[in-house]
């Protein structure tokens, strides 16, 4: 389920970053869309690589960190 999540959500931050980028990159630096157009590859792979290591990251840390996070929680149902 975790994966299925952080696979989603890597294919999700690409799809919207990629949109964002005709409308916001073409208003804020004045480029035309077309040129915006010609990037969207290397857009795309770049926002795949970087929400791609951040899902490792995330994958290999949050049991850890979740333990913590939950300690409350578990203290709560004890008592």
């Amino acid at each position: 389920m975790a994966i299925t999540a952080l696979i989603v959500g890597v294919i999700l931050v690409i799809v919207i970053m990629c949109m964002m980028n005709l409308f916001v990159t073409a208003a804020y630096m004045g480029m035309p869309r077309s040129a915006i157009v010609a990037l969207l590859p290397m857009i795309a792979l770049f926002n795949l690589l970087k929400s791609g290591i951040n899902a490792v990251i995330t994958f290999v840390l949050y049991k850890r960190v979740s333990r913590f996070l939950h300690e409350d929680t578990i203290q709560r149902k004890k008592n």
